[in-house]
Formats: C-alpha cells, sequence, structure tokens
C-alpha cells in the first residue's frame, strides 16, 4: 500500500487593531458613492461653512478652495496644488459632510485623520460659526457665514 504524506502548513497573520483605519477608509470610500447618486445641492450656509472650516484647517483664504459638487449632506471642494492659484481641473480634493451642529472634514492627503469641527448655535440673525479645533493659522481665521 502506498500512502503519501502531505504537509500543510498554516500561516497565521498577526492580527492589527485596524478598527480607525478601515473605518477612515471606508467613510472615504463612501463619499465618492454619494456623489455618484442623486440628491440636492446644499444649502448656502452649509457650503459657506465647509468652504471657511477647510479654509481654516489649512491656513488658507476660502477662496483657495473651489466648490464642486453636492450630494446630500456631503460636499466636494478642490484646491489648488502649490502656487498655480487655479483649483480646477488639477488639485487636490477634500470632503465636507454636514450633519445637525457639526461638520467633518477629511482628504486623502490628511492620511487617516478627520477633523471633527463643532457649530455654534445661530444667533438672532440665524449666522453661525465654525469651531475649528486643529488649525496652526497665526490668526484665527473667520468661520462665521450668515444665510443669505
Amino acid at each position: 500500500m502506498n500512502t503519501k504524506q502531505h504537509s500543510f502548513a498554516i500561516f497565521v497573520t498577526p492580527v492589527v487593531p485596524i478598527a480607525p483605519v478601515a473605518l477612515f477608509r471606508a467613510f472615504l470610500l463612501a463619499l465618492p458613492l454619494l456623489f455618484a447618486a442623486q440628491g440636492a445641492l446644499a444649502g448656502g450656509l452649509e457650503q459657506c461653512l465647509c468652504q471657511k472650516a477647510l479654509a481654516a484647517a489649512m491656513c488658507r483664504p476660502a477662496a483657495d478652495l473651489a466648490f464642486m459638487e453636492a450630494k446630500g449632506d456631503a460636499m466636494r471642494f478642490r484646491a489648488a496644488v502649490g502656487d498655480s492659484g487655479a483649483a480646477g481641473e488639477q488639485g487636490v480634493d477634500y470632503y465636507c459632510r454636514a450633519s445637525g451642529d457639526a461638520l467633518t472634514l477629511a482628504s486623502p492627503v490628511w492620511a487617516r485623520d478627520t477633523i471633527p469641527v463643532a457649530l455654534d448655535a445661530a444667533d438672532g440673525s440665524g449666522c453661525r460659526t465654525a469651531r475649528v479645533p486643529k488649525t496652526v493659522c497665526p490668526e484665527p481665521p473667520d468661520t462665521t457665514c450668515c444665510p443669505e
């Protein structure tokens, strides 16, 4: 009787806590899907707050961020790369999701960091202010927007 012995190698990969990384990747992967679906354009106040909060997080003028599109509560902005000043075809995408009294800022260039931004309650005129926690600007940028 001819018997063959088989040897099996079991490869065990180390378990690494990837929950924060996986969550961030899922967030970034979900944003383009939101843009592919039909949705209403964001209101002027939310767009203004997102644009100013992103600019404050990068210490850039809000005018450097071009609004690209919005789907539901998510918006995409594009900033020019380098000193070109034009954010048209080439640039870096930044995302903002508005939900109630908060914004969430994200970009692929920020690796897995997202920036949560609290929104101050509307005053009597309806103006709101975004409180950006991660800014290294020498002077705090203006992040107040009012309804048009």
